[in-house]
């Protein structure tokens, strides 16, 4: 899912994180107001302050499963 915003940014910063990481709990507990677009699953694109956050997950064929 990518959010409407992420396209009208002009030369944004771009952060990109994997689904579950301890990068991915540090932006919870250092940015909360994260919460809303993470909660809309693992594959995410959204912009916050400038910044494009793109949560991707490593293993998305299988579930997440080995």
């Amino acid at each position: 899912m990518i959010d409407g915003s992420v396209q009208k940014l002009k030369n944004p910063k771009r952060v990109r994180i994997q689904f579950n990481s301890k990068e991915y709990f540090d932006l919870v507990a250092k940015k909360p107001e994260t919460l809303p677009w993470l909660a809309l699953g693992q594959n995410v694109q959204f912009a916050l302050n400038d910044t494009i956050y793109e949560v991707f997950d490593l293993d998305t064929t299988s579930g997440g499963k080995p």
